[in-house]
C-alpha cells in the first residue's frame, strides 16, 4: 500500500487522509503463528529498505555497497539467531531474538535484490510510461 501511494505523489496525483473511513481485517487462524509473524517482520524489513530507496531516504549505491549492507544485515541475523539458540526457547526475551533476526533477513533481502537490479531505473520507467499518458 505504500509503495502504491509513494508512487501516486510522485506522479503527482491527489492523496486523502480519510480519518472516519473504517476498515475491518479479519485474519485466519494461519496468520496468527509464530511462523507467520516471522515471514510479516521479514517482508517489512525489506519493503522499508525498499522505500526508503524510493523516496530518497537511502542513499543509491552501487552494487558492492548494496552487497556489503547485504552481508552487514545477514550477519545480523545469523547473530540473533546464535543467541537465541544459545539462550533457548526457555529465556524470558527469546521472542526478541527470532524477531531481529527475522527483521534483519529480511533488510538483508532488500539489498541483495538492489544489488542485483537497479530499481532507480525501473521506478524511472514507471514514471516515464505514467506521465505520458493522457
Amino acid at each position: 500500500d505504500t509503495e502504491i501511494g509513494l508512487l501516486i505523489h510522485k506522479l503527482g496525483w491527489e492523496m486523502w487522509y480519510a480519518p472516519a473511513l473504517k476498515m475491518g481485517h479479519v485474519l485466519p487462524p494461519s496468520r496468527l503463528t509464530r511462523e507467520y509473524l516471522d515471514r510479516l517482520i521479514a517482508g517489512g524489513a525489506e519493503s522499508s529498505a525498499w522505500l526508503d530507496y524510493l523516496r530518497g531516504r537511502e542513499p543509491r549505491r552501487g552494487r558492492l555497497a548494496c552487497l556489503i549492507q547485504w552481508a552487514r544485515a545477514r550477519t545480523m541475523a545469523a547473530r540473533f539467531s546464535l543467541v537465541g539458540w544459545m539462550k533457548g526457547k526457555d529465556h524470558p526475551q527469546a521472542d526478541r531474538f527470532g524477531f531481529w533476526s527475522a527483521r534483519y533477513r529480511g533488510e538483508a533481502a532488500a539489498y541483495f535484490q538492489m544489488a542485483l537490479h537497479d530499481p532507480a531505473s525501473r521506478l524511472e520507467r514507471i514514471l516515464a510510461v505514467e506521465t505520458k499518458k493522457p
